[in-house]
């Protein structure tokens, strides 16, 4: 018997209009905000024309890190500290991870299909902006499951 498990993936227009809610509730704080698929790669980002330089490489490494964990990128602060159980893990992993407020990951029935980053406002601004970039991007209606991403 062949059984089929599909998963949710990230959508591209899904997270532009997620990009553009973030952008829109920031108001004047420069911040660059992305988003991530499950693996932490690229999927959507703007950069505000003043934010400073830092903030793009600051803004995926936050959503990299709540993407390959599934916990909100500040979760993890305790756990990488010297004497905790995962010191060293962000020097240890491929793609630079941050864990810092403004990373939470997209959620659908607890399975982490992606994430978002944001950084140029102070931790809790950028936390704000995240949730609204989440929100934005989880009430647009469901798309149809992706048969290409199903495993059997």
């Amino acid at each position: 018997m062949t059984q089929h498990i599909t998963r949710t993936v990230v959508s591209g227009r899904r997270a532009l209009t997620a990009v553009e809610a973030a952008l829109h509730h920031a108001g004047d704080v420069r911040i660059t905000v992305v988003v991530v698929d499950r693996a932490g790669v690229l999927v959507a980002a703007c950069r505000h024309e003043d934010a400073l330089p830092a903030t793009s490489d600051l803004a995926l490494a936050k959503a990299r890190a709540a993407a390959g964990f599934a916990k909100p990128a500040e979760a993890l602060a305790g756990v990488v500290q010297p004497g905790a159980p995962y010191f060293g893990l962000p020097a240890a992993v491929a793609a630079p991870i941050a864990t810092f407020a403004g990373g939470l990951p997209l959620l659908d029935d607890g399975y982490c299909f992606g994430a978002v980053g944001v950084s140029g406002g102070t931790g809790e601004q950028d936390a704000d902006i995240a949730r609204v970039a989440v929100s934005a991007y989880l009430d647009q209606a469901q798309p149809s499951a992706d048969p290409a991403h199903s495993n059997e």
